[in-house]
């Protein structure tokens, strides 16, 4: 039997130069980290950092 993990909301600050960039460091890093595939991450929202 196969769980399946409940979403998780979170915010992460990430530096780059453009907001496509950022997103790709995003898939990249929870990629690497967590091991997720692109299609299980959904980015809702990219603000500029003040």
């Amino acid at each position: 039997m196969e769980i399946k993990p409940s979403p998780r909301n979170f915010s992460k600050k990430i530096e780059a130069g453009s907001e496509k960039l950022a997103i790709e460091r995003l898939y990249a890093e929870m990629g690497s980290k967590h091991g997720l595939k692109r299609s299980k991450v959904k980015v809702l929202k990219v603000e500029q950092a003040k």
